[in-house]
């Protein structure tokens, strides 16, 4: 396996583990469903690259995908909670 396929492998299997401890989360408090995601939204849009030492430019370019990203995820864990839901006994 090469390099890039490894990386992918295992940033893959982290999104996809981090996304099912949310979805837990999610189910045992619907309140923080919608607000820690908005949230976390929110500072990257303000501050994702406050800890990295990168050029105000970089930042800039790379704070529009952090957020897409981070919509992406929340979207995935919010879907995987409508399925735990539907699943759930009545």
């Amino acid at each position: 396996m090469d390099d890039l396929t490894q990386i992918s492998v295992m940033l893959t299997t982290q999104r996809f583990l981090i996304g099912q401890l949310y979805k837990n989360f999610f189910l045992e408090n619907p309140e923080a469903r919608k607000k820690l995601p908005e949230s976390m939204i929110e500072a990257a849009r303000d501050r994702p690259t406050e800890r990295h030492e990168i050029s105000e430019d970089r930042g800039a370019e790379l704070r529009p995908l952090v957020v897409q990203e981070l919509e992406s995820f929340f979207a995935d864990v919010e879907s995987r909670v409508q399925i735990a839901l539907a699943r759930a006994p009545q």
